[in-house]
This record gives C-alpha cells, sequence and structure tokens, in this order.
C-alpha cells in the first residue's frame, strides 16, 4: 500500500509531504497504481525546484520520498507551491478513489 502523508498549516497550506510504498496492484515494472503516484510526485518536485525555484528539502529512496517546504518564501513563490501542492493533493485523491484498496492519504494539521 501506498501511505501519503500531507502536513498542513491553520491556512490548509501544504508545506510537507512523504509519499511511501508500493501499491501492490501490479508486477513491479507495470503497477498502474506506482506509476501515477510516481509521477505525479516527480512532476511536483521538478515544479518547486525547477519553476517556482525553492530549495526543498528532499529525501528521495526507493519507495520513499519526503519533501519539506523552505520556513522563508516569497508571497509568489508560496502561491506557485501551493498551486503546484494542492495540484497534486487533488490528483492523489483522484488515484485513491479508483484504487482505494491500494493507497492511504493523511493529512496533519499543524
Amino acid at each position: 500500500m501506498i501511505n501519503i502523508t500531507l502536513w498542513q498549516n491553520q491556512e490548509r497550506q501544504i508545506n510537507k509531504f512523504l509519499v511511501e510504498g508500493h501499491a501492490g496492484y501490479g508486477e513491479e515494472g507495470w503497477d498502474i497504481v506506482c506509476a501515477a503516484v510516481s509521477a505525479l510526485t516527480i512532476a511536483t518536485l521538478n515544479g518547486l525546484t525547477e519553476y517556482v525555484l525553492l530549495p526543498v528539502d528532499i529525501v528521495l529512496k526507493n519507495g520513499y520520498v519526503h519533501c519539506t517546504l523552505p520556513d522563508q518564501m516569497t508571497e509568489l513563490q508560496t502561491v506557485q507551491a501551493q498551486a503546484i501542492l494542492k495540484t497534486m493533493d487533488f490528483a492523489f485523491q483522484n488515484i485513491k478513489n479508483e484504487y482505494d484498496k491500494y493507497m492511504r492519504i493523511n493529512r496533519i494539521n499543524l
């Protein structure tokens, strides 16, 4: 199962996320749930680092991605980062709606 954890502040802004595990939907290399989650996760990291130019703290291992946004961001960086992160969140939720027994999404309010 893929476990996704999103940390949100009081304004419901995501400031950290963790994606870990493997879906187990199909054989390794052919698992469409893992492939979809992996593609969204990498696209999110690319958007944050290459488009928004944020120096995010990333830990990336097989079946494990942990990303923390910096404490200091401009207003524009915050808006752009949240647009990317909320899009990731919506997409994860859509995948979960179709493949519920292969994913879990946890939200931690700070």
